[in-house]
């Protein structure tokens, strides 16, 4: 549903509303983009973990930091191009907080669930290729930002699967970040 629809449905019904239209539908975007974004970020935070607990019960040949930190993002920003999440249908009260949600009538609810279902998933969509782009950049980075020696020698090094839980807590941490800022 575009947004000039629902304009035009809260404007012609203002007797299923007690909030003038033009500022209820501006907060409604607001609280759907915010928790599209934190929703997004939190998402890639918990796949990073995963990704960590596999890496703890895995073993690997020793490999410098810096190449498993960007192959690690690497193959991370690959699935999550892969895996792009979606806001469930039914769920839209999850997006937008009590405050927009009590100005309204049911039938109007309805009418804004249908918007916000259609926004949060532009927006997730959106966040999503964000996230795809930061992790890949961030495998070129972790090395100088985070110290992670280049070294090859086997004594200079650790084992793959242990610099990859590493990289992953960074990740998470990172991606955690990022859903508190929205």
């Amino acid at each position: 549903m575009e947004r000039s629809e629902v304009l035009d449905w809260l404007t012609r019904h203002t007797e299923h509303i007690h909030d003038l239209p033009e500022q209820l539908l501006a907060r409604c975007e607001t609280e759907v983009r915010q928790h599209a974004q934190e929703d997004a970020w939190l998402h890639a935070r918990d796949i990073a973990e995963q990704h960590s607990h596999y890496w703890r019960h895995f073993w690997g040949a020793h490999a410098s930091e810096a190449y498993v930190a960007r192959e690690a993002c690497r193959g991370l920003a690959e699935e999550f191009k892969h895996n792009e999440p979606a806001p469930v249908e039914g769920h839209e009260s999850d997006f937008v907080d009590n405050d927009v949600l009590s100005v309204l009538d049911p039938e109007a609810r309805t009418i804004i669930f249908e918007y916000v279902h259609d926004l949060a998933l532009g927006e997730e969509r959106r966040v999503w290729k964000e996230i795809v782009r930061f992790t890949r950049k961030r495998g070129r980075t972790l090395a100088r930002e985070e110290h992670l020696s280049s070294d090859l020698s086997f004594d200079g090094t650790n084992v793959y699967s242990e610099t990859a839980v590493r990289v992953m807590g960074i990740l998470a941490r990172d991606f955690q970040r990022h859903a508190r800022a929205h």
